[in-house]
């Protein structure tokens, strides 16, 4: 090989590496009121709907009507579903579990915001 051909693998490794780590960290931010689930498997339970936490995890408006809220759900779960990174690794797969349990929790306190 080449000095080039060198230089291009060592390019693109430190590219792979810069992307990994923008990936990893992109799906490590997230609040801290789903990671204290309880033991006995039901959802942790998100702060006071005063805060409004749960529009900012669906990323809405706090006028959201429950049509948006609902697409909101399907598109964030959608993009979190540890189905979908199941091959990726047991990190990714981790991440994604957190962020599910998150969406859910949001998405449970919308509802009974609504019902209220």
């Amino acid at each position: 090989m080449s000095s080039n051909d060198w230089y291009v693998v060592i390019v693109l490794a430190l590219v792979g590496y810069w992307g990994t780590s923008a990936v990893i960290r992109f799906f490590k931010k997230e609040n801290d009121w789903t990671s204290a689930q309880s033991n006995s498997g039901e959802r942790a339970s998100p702060p006071d709907k005063s805060d409004g936490a749960w529009y900012l995890v669906l990323d809405l408006p706090s006028s959201a009507s429950m049509d948006e809220v609902k697409a909101a759900y399907k598109r964030k779960i959608s993009m979190y579903h540890p189905d979908k990174v199941s091959t990726m690794g047991p990190e990714f797969n981790e991440i994604a579990q957190r962020k599910t349990k998150q969406i859910n929790a949001a998405y449970d306190e919308a509802i009974r915001s609504f019902n209220n």
